[in-house]
């Protein structure tokens, strides 16, 4: 139940969750689960199939590709939306740059999620397509 309280919390104050109502943040917050990596461990793989959504708890995570550092996620930044959305291998490395944290979620969840709430939806389609263009996190 503590787990569940503070991804709840951490969501809130994610800014694609802030107008969400407290019941649909506790019932997303039961969908997710907390995944542990070290430094140098892939989140998600380039050219691979990708079947999840994350968002950074804790600890940072680098874009990489082609071995060109892309971006750098801290918490609250997510990825892995793109390859969910267009149904197609991840155009990015995403590894972990020191220890750290990840709230995941899977395919059929995340595509639950973003049909939840418009705006939410939108704003992440929005960014998938910005980051596509830019060869952006997967």
């Amino acid at each position: 139940i503590r787990e569940i309280v503070q991804i709840s919390a951490f969501l809130k104050r994610n800014q694609l969750f802030s107008d969400w109502h407290q019941n649909a943040l506790v019932t997303l917050a039961h969908k997710f689960s907390l995944v542990e990596l070290l430094a140098g461990q892939r989140v998600i793989e380039k050219d691979q199939r990708n079947e999840n959504f994350y968002i950074v708890y804790e600890g940072r995570f680098k874009v990489v590709k082609d071995d060109v550092e892309l971006a750098t996620l801290g918490p609250g930044k997510f990825c892995g939306e793109i390859s969910l959305l267009s149904d197609a291998p991840a155009n990015a490395d995403v590894v972990a740059a020191s220890y750290g944290k990840c709230l995941k979620l899977d395919k059929q969840d995340f595509l639950k999620f973003v049909s939840h709430d418009f705006l939410t939806g939108l704003t992440i389609e929005t960014t998938a397509a910005s980051r596509a263009k830019a060869g952006g996190p997967a």
